[in-house]
């Protein structure tokens, strides 16, 4: 199949590490993990599209990256998942974003020395520094809702956090004709507070002009104790979840999953200030996971006790360093 689709230019579509058996299977089987195999054949490249990859570890994903490969994520999650624009129209390779006069080190980084303002790269070379910039993104923890990862991409359970679902999302929301569709927002931080909503409210305007939103029940449920942490886009905000009739769940966390049976469970104050765990049935649900700072920040020098990197949240320079 690879020399086929080398020969005729026709790329190719693998999907990848979608659950944890099979995970387990080419571990077992093979030795090594699925994206590295493929990677041992010499399919990974610009012309290769892995598919789900809910089960990919950090060695995985960073793999993909050296090979040139690159996804616009933002793009995809959002206009994606509302029909807008198809996942092909999201993607660019590394190298054709690079900018000139920048030496590309195709290496991860695992740890920071910043006392000695150097970084360490997977190969245990330090490369010193007189600046740095740290952008280590943060980590989508799948696996922190239990049920989650298992059922993404069926039995009605999608997330834009994941553009290959996106296009998921849009079928689920041209196609739900009636029932019960969730919204989830994590405890923050978060990337992007506002993409939640934005899958949501984009749903609901599919529901809306399909003639099907009267019969559709439509819930938001919120980690949060607010809509919005930036009070002067909540009138705005509320215009939409009145439009749409939406129902306002705060303080209101996603814990588990059953997606076989459609049912979520969400943790909340109860009206005695205790904590109480509620399940909710459905035909449709949006999840975000909850995020968490990489592991090679949260154990560096440079990591506030959040595992986050520490600084100075006007100027962004690191509070020691």
């Amino acid at each position: 199949t690879t020399k086929a689709s080398l020969a005729w230019g026709g790329g190719m579509h693998v999907h990848c590490a979608e659950t944890a058996i099979e995970v387990e299977m080419n571990l077992g089987e093979r030795g090594m993990r699925h994206v590295h195999w493929l990677d041992s054949l010499g399919v990974l490249g610009p012309d290769t599209q892995l598919a789900h990859g809910v089960w990919l570890d950090e060695s995985a994903i960073d793999l993909v990256a050296r090979r040139d490969f690159a996804q616009l994520r933002s793009l995809c999650r959002v206009l994606d998942g509302a029909g807008v624009f198809t996942p092909d129209i999201c993607k660019r390779t590394m190298a054709s974003v690079m900018p000139d006069r920048v030496t590309w080190i195709q290496q991860r980084v695992t740890g920071f020395a910043p006392d000695s303002n150097e970084v360490i790269l997977e190969d245990g070379v330090s490369i010193k520094y007189r600046g740095l910039v740290a952008s280590p993104g943060i980590k989508l923890n799948w696996a922190g809702i239990p049920g989650l990862a298992e059922t993404l991409g069926e039995n009605g359970v999608t997330s834009n956090y994941l553009p290959d679902l996106a296009p998921y999302t849009h079928q689920l929301a041209t196609n739900l004709k009636s029932g019960r569709a969730l919204f989830t927002q994590p405890p923050m931080p978060i990337k992007c507070a506002g993409a939640p909503q934005k899958a949501m409210y984009l749903s609901c305007d599919s529901f809306l002009k399909n003639g099907v939103l009267k019969n559709i029940e439509v819930e938001f449920h919120n980690a949060g104790a607010v809509l919005f942490g930036v009070p002067q886009y909540v009138p705005a905000l509320m215009s939409y979840v009145e439009k749409y009739g939406i129902k306002l769940n705060l303080e209101s966390k996603l814990v588990a999953v059953d997606g076989p049976n459609r049912v979520a469970t969400f943790e909340r104050k109860g009206a005695d200030g205790a904590m109480e765990r509620i399940t909710r049935e459905f035909d449709m649900m949006h999840a975000v996971p909850p995020q968490v700072a990489p592991e090679f920040v949260a154990k560096s020098p440079l990591a506030a006790e959040t595992g986050f990197i520490a600084v100075d949240q006007f100027t962004l320079q690191h509070m020691r360093y």
